[in-house]
């Protein structure tokens, strides 16, 4: 018969853990270009009412334009370190604190593949 283990089928190597690494990390720059866009319509006060003080979220510490965009290039730059395998376990961090920050800072913004970068 045939020698089955449940240890083969459910295991993943490290080929297809780095598959995934790249395809979250360009994920997330595909949605942060969108979002960058709308950076000053939805992120900062300009041009509507922002919600502050959010406790553990970032992106409530300022509605400064600048500082909005700085947080857009810290993650863009940690979604590139994820993509690359550069700092994996920091950059995957970083990538996941800011996108969880950005989302509870502006609820509004939601997109469709935000429910699978979020879960």
């Amino acid at each position: 018969g045939m020698n089955f283990r449940w240890k083969d089928v459910l295991t993943l190597d490290l080929r297809a853990l780095a598959v995934w690494r790249v395809l979250i990390a360009f994920l997330v720059l595909n949605d942060l270009g969108d979002r960058f866009y709308y950076t000053l319509d939805y992120y900062t006060t300009e041009l509507t009412p922002v919600h502050m003080d959010k406790p553990g979220v970032i992106h409530s510490y300022s509605n400064n334009t600048q500082f909005q965009s700085a947080l857009f290039g810290i993650h863009a730059i940690a979604a590139i370190f994820l993509a690359v395998g550069f700092w994996t376990k920091s950059a995957l961090m970083v990538v996941y604190y800011l996108y969880y920050s950005i989302h509870f800072y502006e609820h509004y913004t939601f997109s469709a593949q935000d429910r699978y970068l979020m879960s």
